[in-house]
């Protein structure tokens, strides 16, 4: 997030905005690779809780994580507007399935603060930070922490 003030004319931050819930959030765009109707789910046993399954992509087996279970900890219906977002994750491809995708949105980088409870006892481990888009505040999730088996942690 913007802990030095950022620098004059820097190019504004694309972010893909998504509902998870009620709840609407926002990753890097940089992160994105694309955004997919969901495809037949192939289940995995012993997988993690968080992962929902595999999907071969183009030949890449690609695993699912369903994002409302791992930030709400319920099992959605299944609904038409459900979307994967494919995300690069180092050399690696996760797939999150999210309740819709909203748009594609171009904020300016001042618009981005960090969470203000990160690192406090209880706060959600998940949200990097806030973003403002004109009166609504948006989510920004750290898709690195999607991967963190909440079930099985102490």
């Amino acid at each position: 997030m913007t802990a030095a003030a950022p620098e004059l004319g820097a190019e504004p931050v694309q972010l893909c905005a998504f509902r998870i819930g009620d709840e609407e959030y926002v990753i890097d765009i940089m992160r994105v690779e694309e955004i997919l109707a969901v495809p037949p789910i192939t289940k995995v046993r012993r997988a993690p809780a968080f992962v929902e399954g595999v999907v071969n992509l183009r030949g890449a087996i690609i695993p699912v994580v369903d994002v409302r279970r791992q930030l709400l900890g319920e099992i959605p219906a299944p609904h038409h507007s459900e979307r994967l977002v494919l995300c690069k994750l180092g050399p690696s491809r996760i797939a999150l399935r999210v309740d819709a995708v909203n748009a594609i949105l171009k904020v300016p980088i001042e618009a981005l603060q960090a969470a203000p409870l990160a690192g406090k006892p209880g706060a959600r481990a998940h949200v990097l930070g806030v973003c403002s888009v004109g009166p609504r505040l948006l989510l920004m999730l750290d898709v690195k922490a999607l991967l963190v088996d909440r079930e099985a942690a102490p």
